[in-house]
């Protein structure tokens, strides 16, 4: 009777390199994110399922915000024992260029059921205008 499944070895790669953003290490994980808005804010969710809250870390640079993590498992299984093997184990980031520069005092994140939240308050910005002086010689 033939095999459920086919040995890892004997299938065909169909799977692409890790993915990598803005040049990381190609061996670096990378999230995928939802990014939507509302009258008063940016909102960003990522799955981070498997991942401690304690290896997640989130910086802001300027308009950038970055997501970084690791994921781990204690399993110590051989590679030559997995029949198909898809979840990505390791170090992970993302970094997300925001239409705006970002207030870190007043963005907040929040962790349930595997997903990480990311919520982003927009600055109201009032129109003013700039008064020009002139310079005599």
């Amino acid at each position: 009777m033939p095999s459920l499944f086919k040995r890892k070895k004997d299938l065909p790669n169909t799977s692409a390199e890790p993915l990598s953003f803005g040049g990381q290490d190609k061996q670096e994980g990378q999230l995928v994110v939802d990014v939507y808005q509302t009258p008063k804010e940016i909102v960003i969710r990522t799955p981070v399922s498997g991942v401690k809250l304690a290896d997640i870390h989130i910086t802001i640079s300027d308009n950038t915000l970055t997501i970084k993590g690791e994921r781990t498992h204690e399993d110590e299984i051989s590679e030559s024992d997995y029949l198909l093997k898809e979840c990505y184990w390791g170090s992970f980031s993302r970094s997300l260029i925001l239409p705006f520069n970002l207030n870190p005092g007043k963005i907040k994140a929040f962790f349930k059921d595997g997903i990480l939240k990311i919520v982003i308050p927009r600055e109201q910005v009032e129109e003013k205008a700039i008064k020009i002086t002139e310079i005599s010689e």
